[in-house]
Parts: C-alpha cells; structure tokens; sequence
C-alpha cells in the first residue's frame, strides 16, 4: 500500500500541482529547522532547502537521470 507521500508524489507527476504545495507546507519548516543546524546563514540555508524543493519537482516530472 502506498504512503500518503506517494499518492501526493503521483498527483503531482499526475498534474495535480497545487498538490505540491501541501508537500511544501508539510515539510518546509522541519527541513528548514534541519538545515539551518548544519548551514549557519539563512540565506543559504533558504538555497538549500529551496534548491531540495526544485529537485523534488524534478523527480516528479522528469524522474532522476
């Protein structure tokens, strides 16, 4: 049986966007928390968790190469 983030994955590869962004809202601020631990600037760490993000559209609509 799939999880619940590999429904939301699959609505999204689905083009259910607006899917994305309940994935955002659920995991933006602890992966925030987590890599401001390990990356002291918060503009970086912003990059970081920002750039995270991008890749996960990637996966959704490209898969990885």
């Amino acid at each position: 049986m799939a999880n619940d983030e590999q429904i939301l994955i699959e609505r999204i590869r689905g083009g259910r966007t607006k899917d994305f962004g309940l994935l955002v809202s659920r995991y933006g601020s602890a992966l925030m928390m987590f890599v401001g631990r390990i990356v002291t600037r918060q503009e970086d760490a912003e990059d970081v968790v920002q750039n995270t993000f991008v890749a996960l559209i990637v996966f959704c609509f490209a898969g990885w190469s």
